[in-house]
């Protein structure tokens, strides 16, 4: 049986090809049952049910918003099957705005079972999705 560490490495590593052109089905490694989390309070923030949900509402979504985006996993915190990592999401979004140019990390939670991705919570920053995912501005109050 693999790894899980290894499970999640080649799906992000799926992930990034489909998103460039591949022909490479990142969601065969996803459980059918799958149950994806983004924290936070954005349009994308919530939980996804079951590998359509995970592909055509979170995925599509995300390949609308970004003209170009790369995931990497740059380290895992635990062993066994419900592990936590932090990695790096960048890209540009469809607006021309960079996405976390800085190379800031994220957290993420995935628990694997079978071989296959069971349970992702993502913690991504809630700020820099609104602004360049959404295209939106974010004003301090007393500026309103």
């Amino acid at each position: 049986m693999p790894n899980p560490q290894d499970i999640v490495r080649q799906f992000v590593a799926n992930v990034n090809d489909a998103a460039n052109g591949g022909n490479v089905n990142p969601y065969a490694l996803l459980a059918p049952d799958v149950l994806v989390t983004i924290n936070g309070f954005t349009p994308l923030s919530g939980n996804y049910h079951g590998r359509s949900q995970v592909q055509h509402v979170l995925a599509d979504t995300l390949m609308e918003r970004f003209s170009e985006a790369s995931v990497e996993i740059t380290e895992t915190i635990g062993s066994g099957t419900r592990f936590a990592a932090l990695g790096i999401i960048s890209g540009v979004g469809a607006s021309g705005r960079k996405y976390n140019e800085k190379r800031d990390t994220d957290g993420f939670v995935f628990d694997v079972k079978d071989g296959k991705i069971i349970e992702a919570i993502e913690d991504m920053d809630t700020s820099l999705t609104q602004c360049v995912i959404f295209d939106q501005n974010i004003v301090p109050r007393d500026s309103a």
